[in-house]
């Protein structure tokens, strides 16, 4: 996906950073994940959507939902802010 040009264009537009990972780096993802033999034998590795919705350290809160040819899968990430006076 990294290059696709749709998906490329429509983050651009919006100024949405794309992160994109290796089947060898979402693998080292752990979690639990819905896991499909046929993205397995496709990319090698079990679940992308779910797993790289992992990888920046979050918890999944919306499990992966296929439609149209898009799969999606949602986590959510804590932040820690720290304001320092001037």
């Amino acid at each position: 996906k990294a290059h696709e040009e749709g998906l490329l264009a429509f983050c651009c537009a919006r100024n949405i950073p794309l992160a994109t990972y290796s089947a060898e780096e979402l693998s080292q993802v752990e979690g639990s994940v819905s896991p499909s033999d046929f993205v397995r034998a496709t990319v090698g590795v079990d679940n992308v959507c779910e797993r790289a919705a992992l990888a920046g350290g979050g918890k999944l809160i919306f499990p992966k939902l296929a439609h149209g040819g898009v799969t999606v899968a949602f986590s959510k990430v804590s932040i820690e802010l720290s304001f320092k006076e001037r």
